[in-house]
């Protein structure tokens, strides 16, 4: 289909050349016209080696975290929150409820932090296969000027989805 797109492109910039519209004229876009051409072939390849340096980067954080939960635990320090708690509060009932509430709020935070990752993690799967598959659609789009907003876009969203996890991890 990339391919057909591209015959396509060369039919616009012969016709811009003969009409003289200096935006898609042949001598300005021939260039971006046989890199998009090379890249086509390898776009699958090219956005495996991003999402696999992506991947690393991610691992390379989840390595130095350790076991998520004891890290959890450590950074928060429920305990010595509850203690500051009920030392600002007094140990009567509304103390009680109120070290209560704060424990609610804190594991619900870390809760949804937790699960804001996983849903993420698990949506990456079916989110790269739809973006690979546009891949080579998306360098075509990338040479004529009209048409490079699509080709932008795409790349910002490949970019967004890699970044996410190894940017949440860190």
């Amino acid at each position: 289909f990339c391919n057909m797109l591209f015959i396509v492109a060369l039919i616009v910039m012969a016709f811009a050349t003969i009409f003289e519209f200096s935006q898609y004229n042949f001598r300005s876009l021939i260039a971006k016209f046989l890199i998009a051409a090379l890249l086509i072939n390898f776009s699958l390849v090219i956005g495996g080696i991003v999402i696999q340096a992506s991947d690393m980067v991610s691992q390379t954080f989840l390595a130095s975290i350790g076991n998520a939960a004891d890290r959890i635990g450590q950074a928060l320090d429920v305990g010595s929150i509850m203690n500051q708690a009920e030392a600002a509060t007094g140990s009567g009932m509304q103390g009680f409820t109120f070290q209560m509430l704060m424990a609610i709020f804190l594991f619900a935070i870390i809760d949804i932090s937790v699960a804001i990752a996983t849903v993420v993690a698990f949506a990456r799967i079916p989110v790269f296969s739809i973006l690979l598959i546009f891949s080579p659609l998306a360098w075509v789009l990338g040479i004529l000027p009209n048409t490079r907003a699509a080709n932008e876009n795409w790349w910002k969203q490949f970019m967004g989805w890699n970044l996410f996890l190894p940017i949440f991890l860190l």
